[in-house]
């Protein structure tokens, strides 16, 4: 699927930038045509050489055919008509007699552009009038030329651009070749997590059906079974439904300005009694008055989970540490504990939903905890990091604006 919509990006993209380019080359030809068209009507229908022209009192063109000794006019050849009408000093005599049948003085017609010019007495004899002509053959075969120069650029440069998309494909689809990951991740856990519950439910009714003359008493230990993986499975079920609502969480907050130094040290005191049954203890060092524009309700949810969280893992007859401060214009919460040290390699990954280390494994939960409070954290405006080593102990820090 991801290869296909890759294929599908570069397809797009080539079929994009390959239009733009034939559409440019093109209009550069077009444009290079009429100009060299244009070029050679005026050259031709409107004699532009000094040189060579003159005008006498009847305001009419002449030539002299000294202009046969010259090569300033490029692409174009001239023949003389005498008064008798016969054509001359040409080696071409066809062409230059099927223009001269024409009435028209100048124009278009067998292929080249031409005008018939008066022209006065030399030293070469008396001539009634000349005829010019420009070959449109020349003028198509040089637009030709610049044509295919054009689409050989389009080519190259579709070749370069081609390994360019390839590059861009790679960087456009890898977050949804991730998202796609995770989703099939995220499937297979859940699904997984839900199956073992579900097994031992189906187990334990197979176990009551067969005995059915049996008590309640007496199938009291496959009833409490049977309740506490089905508690299990609620709390899965409302941990994904809570993942799922904190990933549009963005556009349900409801902002306003809050002391959260009082939040703080409120969820701090609800927890206490649940960091006293586990021998854990909590310490709080939380500046006064602290305002942000907030939404309360999530502010305390946050710091719940990560709270829970560390109370979870923290050793016994250990302390956590809730901190909250400002540093520059940032507001800084940080919770620490002296649990086991996260391994680098696996710090990347604790924000990833489904996600337990080999140590949380053994403490329960279904790693969806700390993926909520990062969409929390995102859609609150801030981030959040954690840092693990053998002198500190675990923190997970967030930065709110």
């Amino acid at each position: 699927m991801l290869k296909k919509l890759k294929n599908k990006f570069i397809l797009i993209n080539m079929l994009t930038v390959g239009i733009v380019l034939l559409l440019i080359v093109l209009s550069m030809t077009i444009i290079t045509y009429n100009r060299e068209i244009k070029r050679t009507e005026d050259m031709v229908w409107n004699g532009k050489f000094d040189k060579f022209i003159k005008i006498d009192s009847s305001e009419e063109m002449i030539m002299d055919p000294v202009f046969l000794q010259h090569n300033y006019f490029k692409n174009t050849e001239i023949a003389f008509v005498d008064k008798q009408g016969n054509i001359c000093e040409t080696p071409r005599p066809e062409i230059f007699e099927k223009i001269n049948s024409l009435k028209e003085q100048k124009g278009k017609a067998f292929g080249v552009i031409y005008a018939k010019h008066k022209v006065r007495e030399t030293n070469f004899g008396d001539y009634e009038y000349c005829i010019v002509i420009s070959q449109l053959s020349t003028i198509n075969r040089q637009v030709q030329g610049i044509f295919f120069i054009g689409l050989s650029v389009v080519l190259s440069a579709m070749c370069i651009f081609y390994f360019i998309s390839r590059k861009l494909a790679d960087v456009v689809v890898k977050p949804a070749e991730e998202a796609w990951k995770n989703q099939k991740r995220f499937v297979a856990d859940a699904s997984h997590d839900l199956k073992t519950p579900l097994t031992v439910i189906m187990a334990n009714n197979e176990i009551m059906l067969s005995h059915p003359d049996s008590t309640i008493d007496q199938m009291s230990k496959w009833l409490d079974s049977t309740k506490i993986e089905g508690e299990h499975m609620r709390e899965l079920i409302n941990q994904m439904l809570d993942l799922a609502k904190s990933e549009i969480l963005s556009s349900t907050l409801k902002l306003q300005e809050a002391n959260i130094s009082e939040l703080t040290e409120k969820i701090a005191l609800q927890l206490e009694p649940i960091a006293y049954e586990k021998n854990v203890g909590i310490e709080t060092e939380i500046t006064e008055n602290i305002f942000l524009e907030s939404d309360s309700n999530e502010y305390m949810r946050l710091l719940r989970i990560l709270v829970d969280n560390a109370i979870k893992y923290a050793p016994k007859d250990t302390k956590i540490l809730i901190g909250l401060r400002t540093v520059k214009k940032s507001i800084v919460l940080y919770i620490n504990n002296k649990g086991d040290v996260i391994p680098k390699e696996e710090l990347k990954h604790i924000f990833e939903r489904f996600y337990r280390s080999d140590s949380a494994r053994t403490k329960g939960g279904f790693g969806l905890g700390l993926s909520i409070a990062k969409n929390i954290v995102t859609a609150l405006n801030g981030e959040i990091t954690a840092s693990s080593n053998e002198t500190n102990g675990t923190t997970f820090t967030v930065r709110l604006k």
